[in-house]
């Protein structure tokens, strides 16, 4: 009876950590079109606030893949509106964009802003994130696990603050870290099932 509960015990213990372990990344590239964005100030003006706002953006056609394939194009999606300013720290954007579709809801959050090239007439702004795919009730789909990847927007004026747009979001397949909790749940699983293993072999 006694080895009968050790062995139930490390079962418990390895099966949990596991869950955590067999983490899925998120794969592949969507990208946007929108029929419209505005601008609050000219795109070459100085270090003052921007806000990007992007109005009727749908999921461009024949742009997706892996894990987005089901996102055929035509699906609306949904940015926030974008605001930056030149020269200074970047602040999340969460999420920058997101689409319900499918009983699924993929979304992606800006964290990072890498590139920022701005003249008269264009803006090219991109970064890093991370992406999600989860269900309408918030739980991770097919054990899809927040994952890194890249973001971009590029705007070209076509009147005083109208311009056109796009932005494509790229996963890296890398999973977002989990600050350690996972490692240190297995570092306590393993100290704890060797404390096991050593009373039943005194009682042995």
């Amino acid at each position: 009876m006694k080895n009968q509960f050790v062995k139930v015990l490390l079962a418990v213990v390895f099966v949990g950590l596991g869950a955590s372990v067999q983490a899925t990344p998120i794969t592949g590239t969507v990208s946007f079109n929108a029929k419209s964005a505005t601008l609050n100030n000219s795109f070459a003006a100085g270090t003052e606030t921007k806000f990007l706002s992007i109005n009727s953006a749908t999921v461009a056609a024949r742009t997706t893949s892996g894990s987005y394939a089901a996102l055929t194009g035509g699906q609306a999606a949904t940015f926030s509106t974008f605001t930056f300013v030149p020269e200074t720290p970047f602040t999340t954007v969460d999420p920058l964009w997101t689409v319900k579709s499918g009983g699924l809801i993929y979304t992606f959050v800006a964290t990072s802003e890498t590139t920022l090239i701005r003249g008269l007439d264009f803006l090219d702004i991109g970064g890093e994130g991370y992406a999600s795919i989860t269900t309408s009730t918030g739980h991770e789909y097919h054990g899809y696990a927040p994952t890194l990847g890249l973001w971009s927007i590029t705007d070209t004026k076509t009147g005083i603050s109208s311009i056109t747009f796009s932005s494509a979001s790229k996963s890296l397949s890398i999973l977002v870290p989990d600050g350690g909790l996972t490692a240190s749940l297995l570092g306590m699983g393993l100290i704890g099932c060797a404390l096991v293993a050593r009373k039943a072999v005194k009682l042995a």
